[in-house]
């Protein structure tokens, strides 16, 4: 009896046992995944803490290149505008982090909307046909072009018979799916300085395009009376003066004459070409202001001292005008100049010089974006003129002993122009050309006189896109990481943002 109560007595000492082993176990387990749950909540916590940051920093740049693209769409950028200028910084606040920013231009430029470079090309043509720029073949030097040149479409090595070498500025184009291939193949338009860009662009043509805010078309018909001009003499010099205002039929110079034509603006809309076809016949239209006019040699009108106050002296008042004395550059006719001169081409009217020279100096801006000395009025000009048919040829000649200067920009984007220097020849277009169709001809011996470029003094348009590094780091300080982006900006609507490469360091 006894030995049994004793065998019991045994087996509650096991139970004990066990049960005090099987509560250290479950003590060890629980023990260990709490320190598990924390060491987990910890790790958690950190890397919740990185991705935030992660988040945070990749929207610095997000809204880096927000504000770029803001400040372009409200045409006045600030922020790391060139490769000279300061860097842009900045910061943002997300999820509980803070990134600080910076932005660094590595190519380019900044367009702003007040701008007058945007349009500033030497050459733009305007025609959406293949083949809208021709050079004639010949040997020697290359044509030069000094500023950018806007191909509104495709030109081909096949249309330029003549190399042309484009000694500052760039060669551009719209963008579309050929542009980058086409202007790659057109190896016969060279770009000879450093830094120039063979560019597809988000510009349009009409953005391409100065402004040309001409006043209203002048009304007096100056033909009838004023046609062959009014004729001073001083000794054995002779010059003969004619007047701003409407000529319904060209102006009438005579052989071996000299010529001056007072400043102001001439709107000639006729049907046909005025053509100067005499070897000593020269003609000079308004007063020399800008020191970077060019002009051919002076002739009797400025031996004479010929300007605009003596021009309308005396001989216009006994005339039976439709405008009342007194006679002063600002009363007549409507659009007289204090200096310079613009040439209006309305309907089919073109000039076409053979022989001879002749030279226009810059006008006043005005509300124009830059000087414009000749035009082909376009729907782009003012309704009152006679807008010209497509192709009609404005502006031609250039041929053996003679000489053209246009100082101002020649406007014609509805028009034909050839420029052509030859043997004994100076055709210069300082201020640029725009126009439908452009053909360039220059022989041998003429083609160091064939000048085309953009001198106005407001530089050539800024590069298509400009390009920027963009990097993020923590404000804090606490971490090491940082994100960079390098992005190019369109200085064009719709200035789209292309994200080139995205890198997390």
């Amino acid at each position: 009896m006894r030995r049994r109560l004793r065998l019991v007595q045994g087996d509650d000492g096991i139970s004990l046992v066990l049960a005090l082993i099987f509560i250290l176990l479950v003590s060890l387990f629980v023990s260990v995944a709490l320190e598990k749950n924390q060491a987990t909540s910890l790790a958690g916590g950190a890397v919740r803490q990185r991705t935030q940051l992660q988040y945070t920093l990749d929207g610095g740049v997000d809204r880096a290149l927000q504000v770029l693209r803001d400040e372009m769409v409200g045409g006045a950028p600030v922020t790391c505008t060139s490769p000279i200028s300061p860097d842009g910084t900045g910061s943002l606040s997300l999820n509980g982090q803070t990134a600080d920013y910076t932005c660094t231009t590595l190519a380019g430029r900044a367009a702003v909307a007040s701008d007058a470079a945007k349009t500033n090309y030497a050459l733009v043509t305007t025609s959406t046909s293949p083949g809208a720029l021709i050079s004639q073949s010949g040997t020697s030097q290359d044509l030069q072009i000094a500023g950018s040149m806007f191909l509104n479409a495709k030109v081909v090595n096949g249309d330029v018979g003549k190399p042309i070498e484009i000694s500052s500025g760039d060669l551009v184009s719209p963008q579309s799916a050929t542009c980058n291939s086409e202007l790659t193949a057109l190896a016969k338009v060279t770009l000879s300085g450093a830094g120039q860009l063979r560019s597809c662009t988000e510009q349009t043509l009409a953005q391409s395009l100065p402004k040309v805010d001409l006043p209203p078309a002048p009304q007096v018909d100056l033909s009838p009376l004023l046609g062959s001009g009014v004729t001073f003499t001083s000794g054995s010099l002779k010059c003969t003066a004619y007047y701003p205002g409407r000529y319904s039929s060209p102006p009438i110079l005579g052989s071996n004459s000299k010529n001056y034509f007072v400043s102001g603006l001439y709107y000639f809309n006729w049907t046909g070409t005025w053509t100067i076809d005499d070897a000593n016949t020269e003609v000079v239209a308004g007063q020399r202001a800008d020191s970077t006019d060019s002009a051919v040699p002076s002739n009797d009108c400025a031996a004479m001292g010929m300007d605009d106050a003596m021009a309308l002296a005396g001989p216009l008042a006994p005339l039976p005008l439709a405008v009342p004395p007194p006679l002063t550059p600002a009363t007549f006719p409507e659009n007289g100049y204090s200096y310079g001169s613009t040439w209006v081409f309305g309907g089919t009217a073109g000039l076409d010089v053979k022989k001879g020279s002749i030279t226009l100096f810059s006008p006043p801006a005005g509300g124009s974006t830059v000087p414009v000395s000749l035009v082909g009025a376009s729907t782009y000009t003012h309704v009152s003129y006679t807008t010209q048919p497509i192709g009609t040829p404005t502006l031609t000649g250039g041929g053996n002993n003679s000489a053209m200067v246009v100082n101002g920009k020649v406007f014609a984007p509805n028009s034909y122009v050839e420029i052509f220097s030859t043997n004994n020849t100076v055709a210069a277009a300082q201020g640029g050309v725009v126009a439908n169709t452009v053909q360039l001809k220059a022989s041998a011996a003429g083609s160091d006189a064939l000048v085309i470029s953009a001198n106005s003094g407001t530089g050539n348009p800024p590069p298509p896109f400009r390009t920027v590094r963009i990097e993020t780091r923590d404000a804090t300080s606490t971490s090491s990481a940082r994100h960079r982006a390098i992005a190019t900006i369109s200085n064009f609507s719709p200035y789209t943002v292309s994200v080139r490469s995205w890198r997390t360091a």
